[in-house]
Parts: C-alpha cells; sequence; structure tokens
C-alpha cells in the first residue's frame, strides 16, 4: 500500500501529467493506493481558494471524479494513533531545528500510524522521518 501526497493526485490530474508521473502510476495496482485524508483536505482548499470560472469548476469536476473512483475505503484517515505520531514527528523537526510544514506533517504521521509508504516529489520534506519514500518523477 502506498499514499499519494497531493502533488502526485495534482499531477495526475492534469490535462497533460509529466509522462513519469504517468509511467509510475501505469506500475501500481489501484487498490494499493491510498489517498491521506489531509492531501484531500488540501486539493479541496486549493480549488476554494480559486475565483468561480471554468478552471475552477473543471478541478471541482476532476476532484469530485477522482475521489468517487478512489472511495471512502482507500481513504487513509487521521486517526488517534496518527496524532501520536504527528507530536513525535513535530517534536524531532523541532529539536532537529528542520521544521516541517504543519500540513506534511500531519500526512507524514498519517503514513506512519498505518505503516503506509509515501509518493511523494518533495522527498527532501518528508526525508529522515522513517517513512518509505518514492518520486513518481524519477
Amino acid at each position: 500500500m502506498i499514499a499519494v501526497d497531493t502533488n502526485v493526485v495534482s499531477e495526475l490530474m492534469k490535462v497533460h501529467p509529466d509522462s513519469q508521473v504517468l509511467r509510475w502510476g501505469s506500475l501500481v495496482d489501484d487498490g494499493d493506493i491510498t489517498v491521506p485524508t489531509v492531501a484531500a483536505a488540501e486539493l479541496f482548499h486549493g480549488v476554494e481558494r480559486l475565483p468561480g470560472g471554468s478552471r475552477r469548476f473543471g478541478l471541482e469536476l476532476a476532484l469530485d471524479a477522482f475521489f468517487r473512483r478512489v472511495g471512502d475505503e482507500r481513504m487513509l484517515h487521521f486517526d488517534a494513533r496518527a496524532a501520536v505520531e504527528f507530536g513525535r514527528v513535530m517534536g524531532a523537526r523541532s529539536r532537529a531545528g528542520r521544521p516541517i510544514a504543519t500540513m506534511d506533517a500531519l500526512i507524514a504521521a498519517t503514513c506512519l500510524a498505518h505503516d503506509v509508504g509515501l509518493a511523494t516529489r518533495n522527498i527532501r520534506d518528508f526525508g529522515g522521518l522513517g517513512l518509505e519514500l518514492v518520486d513518481p518523477w524519477r
């Protein structure tokens, strides 16, 4: 099982996604992909920030279709175990003098709590946390 970060979902929703990301996606069984609820929240927030118009409407439709296809059973939920991991991630990064964005820490904590790897372009942001990381762009 592998979770997809916000940037991976965004890339796959583009009209012309990166060929490496498409290739990676074709090698992973759909049933092995999960989406952290925090990443979903980031995606919906991104759409909500856009002004009304055809671009926003198109993204709303694409997100709706994507999450209908994923289904709730393949969403990776932030839960009590993830809350504990979140505290550990934030504390460790704080002590190391290497801060991490809150949303990234929430995604990392969710993956750690559920023992799931993460596909992301932001390997550096998630590095050193004990996560199995995959960069679909490489």
